[in-house]
């Protein structure tokens, strides 16, 4: 019954450390999707301020 124990334990311990790396790689993917967003913003905001100093 101990060892059964132990192994669940082991068990829940790698799904919590799986479900963490999880969570930071959303967390990655969010950021690289907010730098996206922002490059693509710049991209069309530059053709305004080009016409505005023109």
């Amino acid at each position: 019954m101990l060892v059964f124990d132990s192994d669940i334990t082991k068990l829940v311990i790698m799904i919590m450390e799986f479900l963490m790396l999880l969570k930071d790689f959303h967390d990655y993917l969010l950021q690289q999707l907010e730098i996206m967003d922002a490059i693509m913003m710049g991209i069309q905001i530059q053709p305004h301020i080009l016409v505005v100093t023109i």
